[in-house]
């Protein structure tokens, strides 16, 4: 079980389609840093192989447009994302991406000027 709250996240942003890979290899035999992966698929959550995810009261935001979405998840079951805020640049596509997920509830974000319809994509 993981449970975040009341967490402000901004970052710098500005990564663009060709930056970036959906695929984010494994690393079993060590503890890697951050900067092993390079860039990941979000800009805010990159969240994998979880179980019973709970996040509220989350501010996101970046200073230069950046085209992934806040989160990605792979390999998740049971997400709740609620009281979630979108500041500076609104990302163009959904809000939540990810594949192999199940079990998910998203509340819209305040400030997301998207497509309420088209708020996660899941494979």
């Amino acid at each position: 079980n993981i449970s975040l709250r009341n967490i402000q996240l901004y970052s710098v942003g500005g990564i663009k389609a060709d930056q970036f890979k959906t695929d984010v290899n494994e690393e079993e035999q060590g503890y890697p840093q951050p900067s092993y992966w390079r860039e990941l698929p979000a800009f805010g959550f990159y969240i994998r192989h979880a179980k019973n995810v709970s996040i509220d009261g989350i501010s996101l935001g970046t200073k230069r447009p950046d085209v992934r979405p806040p989160f990605f998840a792979e390999d998740v079951q049971a997400l709740r994302i609620s009281r979630s805020h979108v500041v500076g640049p609104a990302p163009p596509g959904p809000f939540l991406k990810g594949r192999s997920v199940t079990d998910y509830q998203v509340d819209v974000p305040l400030g997301w000027k998207g497509d309420p319809e088209k708020l996660v994509h899941i494979q």
